[in-house]
């Protein structure tokens, strides 16, 4: 009771007594809509501060001296390591290969891969210079030697894949990678799959 009327003395606007109050119905769906109005307002103030907005911003990139990582990751569930061949070509005639074993050494490897139904993933970053070039991922870079013995008898090479992260650049929260996701299967066929974006 004293807590209750020490509140009271500090009222800068103390109330009418009870006895001068006329209470309504229309006072009080008044005071609900009142209070309703101000429970939304504060929500939606609250909301609005917690919420993360965008902005998008775009400017000439002038450090044309560096290079630029391209983030890969990529799953070839049909396809064994020992059987890939990456290489990456750009417009500055620079090349570079990976996975370039000696023949004798991986035709046994490989077809025991082959056998077992292993796969191959490959991630990493290239760091390109920032020109216009593309990079390949496939068997083509094992001489024909190679090909002939690992491939001997089969009908179709696959090449099945998925995309988990394929990304230019430094990282950032938000980011959109229009590839990432990208799933291409095949199903007793061979085929070659070509993707084209623009940096």
């Amino acid at each position: 009771m004293r807590v209750k009327q020490a509140i009271k003395s500090i009222d800068a606007f103390p109330r009418a007594e009870d006895h001068l109050l006329q209470k309504t119905q229309s006072g009080a769906l008044v005071s609900v809509v009142g209070l309703a109005i101000m429970a939304l307002l504060f929500l939606h103030e609250l909301r609005y501060y917690l919420t993360t907005y965008t902005v998008h911003q775009m400017s000439v990139d002038l450090k044309r001296g560096e290079t630029l990582p391209i983030h890969i990751n990529m799953t070839f569930p049909s396809l064994p390591c020992d059987d890939g061949n990456k290489d990456e070509h750009e417009d500055s005639d620079q090349k570079f290969q990976f996975f370039d074993q000696a023949a004798e050494n991986m035709i046994k490897k490989v077809k025991q891969a082959l056998a077992h139904g292993e796969g191959c993933r490959v991630y990493g970053v290239l760091d390109v210079q920032r020109v216009a070039g593309n990079f390949h991922i496939s068997v083509h870079g094992l001489n024909i030697y190679v090909a002939q013995m690992i491939f001997e008898g089969s009908i179709h090479v696959n090449i099945s894949h998925i995309i988990h992260d394929l990304s230019f650049g430094p990282k950032y929260p938000g980011i959109h990678n229009p590839l990432d996701g990208t799933e291409r299967i095949l199903h007793d066929t061979s085929g070659t799959f070509k993707y084209y974006i623009k940096v």
